[in-house]
């Protein structure tokens, strides 16, 4: 990388001299140079949007979703945050805007355009990492827990936690959060959401994350997908 070389040296040639109590220029400040303690600005404080605390004893497993799903066509390979899970047959398909590292959308497109679910994996925000080092021996729970905030379209939604338990993913710890998002103006006959959440250690430095997300219009026909897609996740390098 090309070294910076501040403009004012490029044109005068010299680098200016320091200024302030600290400089050590001919009226001999600097003499008090480290006479007073260095007071450090304290550390900003986590917005309360982005903390964390358990909400008590982990809810248990995911309910057994009745149905045959979808067709799974392949695995889906994301290298980025080192997992793979089911690839599901169209409808679903390859995702299209956003900040996940992979996955698949499932949507319509008449009369008019509506998202009904996802599949995607991706790293932790980097907004909610504070929070799950803090959490510490509970970090992933945190992270799963955290990750489907980002879901509500505003402060009336509600959120609902009703599952959470420990897993192991290719050996690897993980935890797996379930919600269902209550959506407070529905849009599209879309009045609520059941959201799964996996945060898995895989060794980076944060948890990587795997979220399924299927719209109520939909339910019959897609949650058995939730079942297929958590049974098929896995640990890759």
């Amino acid at each position: 990388m090309r070294r910076f070389v501040p403009l004012a040296v490029v044109l005068l040639g010299a680098v200016p001299a320091a200024t302030g109590c600290g400089s050590g220029g001919s009226n001999d400040a600097g003499v008090y140079a480290g006479a007073y303690p260095v007071v450090s600005a304290p550390p900003s404080p986590v917005p309360t949007e982005n903390q964390w605390a358990p909400t008590g004893a982990a809810l248990g497993r995911l309910p057994a979703y009745p149905g045959k799903g979808s067709k799974v066509i392949g695995v889906t390979v994301d290298k980025v945050v080192g997992l793979s899970y089911a690839k599901l047959a169209p409808p679903w398909h390859d995702k299209g805007l956003g900040n996940d590292t992979g996955g698949q959308d499932y949507d319509k497109r008449k009369p008019v355009y509506t998202w009904l679910g996802g599949v995607y994996s991706g790293p932790l925000l980097a907004k909610y990492a504070p929070a799950v080092a803090a959490a510490g021996k509970n970090r992933l729970r945190a992270a799963a827990e955290l990750s489907a905030r980002p879901l509500s379209f505003s402060e009336e939604d509600k959120l609902t936690l009703f599952a959470g338990t420990p897993l192991k993913v290719s050996g690897h710890d993980a935890w797996l959060a379930g919600f269902h998002l209550h959506i407070a103006e529905p849009y599209n006959s879309v009045t609520d959401r059941t959201v799964v959440e996996i945060a898995v250690d895989t060794g980076r430095k944060t948890p990587s994350l795997l979220q399924i997300v299927i719209a109520n219009p939909v339910y019959g026909k897609l949650l058995p997908d939730i079942t297929t897609v958590v049974k098929s996740l896995k640990v890759v390098r």
